[in-house]
């Protein structure tokens, strides 16, 4: 049961990745032309990249795992 558990987790940080990106992509609109746009923007792809590989290293462990032996 713990790989379903971890599965679901890698899932929910992938898709908080993604919603962050969306975020930081609809929120520079407001700061276009100001010192901020790049590195907020900058920032907001790093956030997303690590929460995208985070979460898939923990899907790919939850794939892995094997269950305990009975016996």
């Amino acid at each position: 049961m713990a790989d379903a558990s971890m599965k679901k987790k890698g899932l929910l940080l992938q898709l908080a990745g993604f919603i962050i990106l969306l975020i930081s992509l609809n929120g520079f609109f407001f700061l276009t032309g100001t010192v901020l746009y790049f590195p907020g923007l900058l920032a907001g792809v790093i956030i997303f990249a690590v929460c995208l590989f985070r979460g898939g290293s923990l899907v790919k462990q939850s794939k892995e795992q094997k269950p305990p032996a009975n016996g």
